[in-house]
């Protein structure tokens, strides 16, 4: 005959008969103090998540915006001399001068306020204003973007300038009426303006590098 016997456990008295049966180990839930929940015994810790801080962000926005001008004074050059070189290689100087794009943008803007174009003398400037200030507003936007996806930087930042190129020249500028569509422009104009946004995204780049370097940022982060 069995010997039945009364063990005692964490959860009171319980009868087992010796020899067939042991006794059940407790497996009650342990808190876990890092994050304030009751977990079970067999439940593993997950790592979190590396988070970029709003300062990160903010700090990326400004050196964007600061490589952005930087980066659009020399696309600007690069463009000066590219002109020229074109021209004396008797290219297309045939009288008739059409408005920069930057100008009639800013036309557009000023007849969305005022209903009247930017006046003639105010015309050179205003198309700076809209060209350094787009500039900066796509480094400011690269800046952050960079912080959250370091991809963006890839090719040191031509990656960025032929999608700035494909976006905004053969997309956006031409919808909005300020350029004929992409079809009707020569090859060589397609060719001419990604090369220099090339440019501009290599500036870009070179630039947000050399702000690192001298102002060093988060030095943890593994993209700088």
């Amino acid at each position: 005959m069995k010997n039945i016997i009364f063990a005692t456990g964490t959860e009171g008295s319980y009868p087992t008969v010796q020899g067939l049966v042991r006794p059940s180990v407790s497996r009650k839930a342990v808190p876990d103090a890092n994050a304030g929940q009751w977990r079970g015994p067999m439940h593993q810790p997950s790592e979190s998540a590396p988070r970029v801080e709003v300062r990160q962000l903010l700090r990326g926005a400004a050196v964007g915006i600061v490589g952005g001008l930087s980066a659009s004074w020399i696309m600007d050059r690069f463009q000066a001399v590219l002109s020229a070189a074109t021209s004396d290689e008797g290219g297309s100087n045939d009288g008739s001068e059409e408005k920069p794009t930057t100008v009639k943008t800013a036309d557009m803007l000023s007849e969305t306020v005022t209903g009247e174009p930017v006046p003639k003398a105010y015309e050179e400037p205003a198309g700076s204003a809209v060209h350094y200030g787009f500039g900066a507003f796509l480094g400011g936007l690269y800046g952050v973007l960079g912080e959250l996806l370091p991809g963006v930087r890839t090719g040191f930042g031509t990656a960025y300038g032929a999608g700035v190129a494909i976006v905004v020249d053969e997309a956006l500028v031409p919808a909005a009426g300020l350029t004929p569509p992409p079809q009707d422009v020569p090859v060589r104009t397609h060719a001419l303006g990604l090369v220099s946004h090339l440019v501009f995204g290599a500036a870009l780049e070179g630039t947000r590098r050399l702000i690192e370097q001298v102002i060093p940022g988060d030095a943890s982060d593994p993209a700088r």
